[in-house]
């Protein structure tokens, strides 16, 4: 099993051992590459700016352009090329470290439906409604339909953590996030029910040496 990114590993090592896989679960995992999320992330955060229509998008242009420089080239692009938001520019400067360049281009550069295997009868996709990170109808339908047989589940009211999400009459916002790690928030009863009926079914059967007397 694999949240978020990390569904992309878990795919890529079923994909790199697959006798050693039963099944894959992706958890909040998202169906586009990390680049192209951060990109829409920030464009809906900045619709919350004082900026004009005009700078947003010149803002989201210049972020998606230097961001497909780092991937592509493996290298920084120039001061020039950057947006002018400083918080843009610091973003970029991190994925273009040169300690983890490689990661970012092989993050950026892989379409996870790439990685989903042909046969989707042993993948579980889980997603949350309240996910603000992941699109939960967007990613989850291009896993799910990148993997016919795939089984695709939506927790209506859960975060991008699949804990239960209670709105209180609220709109959804950035600040529902900053619940991620609340302990005493529970996994919602959707996703914990999947979980439970999907690993179920392939578990392995116990021999009846192993049986208790």
């Amino acid at each position: 099993a694999g949240h978020s990114e990390g569904g992309l590993w878990a795919l890529e090592l079923a994909r790199m051992h697959p006798d050693r896989f039963r099944g894959v679960a992706l958890l909040a995992t998202a169906g586009r590459s990390q680049c192209k999320l951060v990109v829409e992330q920030i464009e809906g955060q900045l619709k919350g700016y004082n900026l004009s229509e005009d700078r947003q998008e010149r803002e989201i242009q210049r972020l998606q352009t230097a961001l497909d420089h780092v991937a592509t080239t493996g290298e920084a692009p120039s001061d020039e090329a950057l947006p002018e938001l400083p918080a843009l520019q610091a973003l970029v400067s991190a994925y273009a470290n040169p300690r983890t360049i490689e990661l970012t281009q092989w993050l950026c550069g892989t379409d996870p439906v790439s990685l989903l295997p042909s046969d989707g009868g042993n993948l579980l996709i889980i997603q949350g409604g309240y996910d603000q990170q992941v699109d939960a109808e967007v990613d989850g339908q291009l896993l799910h339909l990148g993997s016919p047989g795939s089984t695709l589940v939506v927790a209506p009211k859960a975060d991008h953590v699949l804990k239960h999400l209670d709105l209180e009459g609220q709109p959804l916002n950035m600040l529902h996030a900053l619940k991620y790690n609340q302990a005493d928030r529970d996994l919602d009863p959707i996703v914990t029910t999947a979980l439970n009926e999907w690993l179920t079914a392939r578990a392995a059967p116990v021999s009846q040496s192993q049986e208790s007397p």
